[in-house]
């Protein structure tokens, strides 16, 4: 699968499901639980036909020397296409994120690695945590950000309005 299907489709699932959350609760995509985001990701993913075609939809496989990944896609032809590990972070401090590209990167390079953070964050916080996020996790540990969308949301546990930013960080 292209990265760039993988990035489109799970930003267009973000915006949506964000929308359809706000007109059904008042609140946004942070109203629901961080593995929730991970099984509508894979829904997602397999309703394209290209994509269950390809590949096998795993919820929390273990592997020895990582421990539990949230979703896999496992390729039915391994000769053509690598395995693919996501994790996922809703609305925690970076430093969550380094634990999960660490453990990502105990995985050989055999393995296309991927985590998904969404960050709830208000408009005077985006650039300073943008900042933060490139210096952490793409300086230190080698991790690449290959899609970024801000969008306005709500989340459940403040009164005012703010962004929501989907980060897809490739660990390599």
């Amino acid at each position: 699968m292209a990265e760039k299907t993988l990035n489109q489709i799970l930003t267009e699932l973000t915006l949506r499901e964000d929308e359809q959350l706000r007109a059904l609760t008042g609140k946004g995509i942070f109203f629901i639980p961080e593995l929730a985001f991970a099984y509508l990701c894979g829904k997602a993913l397999f309703s394209k036909n290209e994509i269950s075609k390809e590949y096998i939809w795993v919820r929390e496989r273990t592997y020895p020397e990582y421990g539990i990944a949230d979703l896999v896609l496992e390729p039915i032809d391994q000769s053509v296409h690598k395995e693919i590990v996501l994790e996922f972070k809703m609305d925690v401090a970076i430093d969550s994120y380094i634990s999960d590209i660490i453990k990502l990167q105990r995985l050989s390079e055999s393995y296309h690695r991927y985590l998904i953070a969404l960050k709830f964050l208000f408009s005077e916080q985006i650039e300073d945590y943008k900042e933060s996020l490139r210096s952490k996790v793409i300086l230190e540990w080698s991790a690449t950000i290959v899609a970024q969308k801000e969008f306005q949301t709500i989340h459940p546990a403040y009164a005012t309005p703010g962004v929501g930013l989907l980060n897809i960080i490739k660990v390599n």
